[in-house]
């Protein structure tokens, strides 16, 4: 590095190409900017990425190129005029641009390339939960997070992929941060639902000690109820269903409606269609009538 950079900022040549634009690529964007000293437009270009740079923290690299001393970076990525930025993801150009730019047109390039980065990372996540990397998607997820926080699908799948893993105080401080009409969201509703279900799980007997319990007091609707928790967790949704029935029929006649709101909230965990609850929902409509 030279006395001007810092970080965010680096003055290439070919010695420290590979570890300034290629490896840095593999992380996040990096704008590589062929200028020269004699160019006017570089100029008014080189400074105003330099202080964008410094703004977004580490959420690009910029990298620049003197075009008159490395005349071989020049030539291998095709420069014909000055000021040109290539960039860089992944080690291959993915997008670039010629001359001065505003710094309002700056912002909505940057703005532009970042977006498509926290897509690309979520895309990736869910891949990579898919495979049962889960260590992985963590990362891509909290990566994908940093760049776009307010984006509902990230902070969904985040908040349920640190809940699976146990990292229960993350993911309580995420959900904290959903605001009131996020929450109202049906993929949200569905985590918070299952989140619930495991806090019950959490300090609820063994899975067979309750099957046992009921088994011989078919009326306790405690048991019952930290029974279907068990089952939504596994899971094994009909199983679950079953005994919802069965706790309805038990609390219909104090006018309870806990295991109705609970039979409501599965079939919306099921997507609220499909053949079980279909079924279901005409048995839970044949006992309420």
């Amino acid at each position: 590095m030279t006395m001007t950079d810092t970080p965010y900022i680096i003055e290439v040549n070919e010695q420290n190409f590979v570890s300034a634009v290629a490896q840095n690529s593999n992380r996040v964007p990096v704008f590589l900017d062929f200028y020269a000293d004699w160019c006017a437009p570089c100029k008014i270009l080189t400074p105003l990425l330099s202080k964008l740079a410094q703004e977004y923290q580490g959420k690009f690299i910029f990298a620049k190129v003197n075009s008159d001393e490395q005349k071989e970076l020049a030539a291998q990525f095709a420069i014909k005029s000055l000021p040109t930025v290539k960039i860089v993801r992944n080690e291959k150009t993915i997008d670039e641009f010629q001359g001065a730019k505003t710094e309002n047109g700056l912002r909505e390039i940057i703005e532009r390339v970042i977006d498509q980065e926290w897509n690309i990372l979520h895309q990736q996540a869910v891949a990579e939960i898919h495979q049962g990397k889960i260590d992985d998607a963590i990362n891509l997820l909290k990566k994908a997070y940093e760049l776009q926080p307010n984006d509902l699908a990230i902070k969904t799948d985040l908040a349920s992929i640190l809940y699976q893993t146990d990292n229960i105080a993350d993911a309580n401080q995420l959900l904290d941060s959903f605001s009131t009409q996020e929450k109202q969201d049906s993929n949200v509703k569905s985590l918070l639902t299952r989140i619930g279900y495991q806090k019950i799980v959490a300090s609820a007997p063994a899975k067979a000690e309750l099957e046992t319990i009921i088994e011989n007091n078919p009326k306790d609707l405690t048991a019952r109820h930290q029974l279907i928790a068990n089952l939504v967790s596994l899971g094994e949704y009909e199983p679950a269903l079953q005994h919802l029935l069965e706790a309805m029929k038990l609390e219909i006649k104090s006018k309870e409606t806990k295991a109705q709101q609970a039979l409501i909230e599965v079939f919306s965990l099921l997507g609220n269609n499909g053949d079980l609850v279909k079924r279901y929902r005409a048995k839970m409509y044949s006992i309420l009538n």
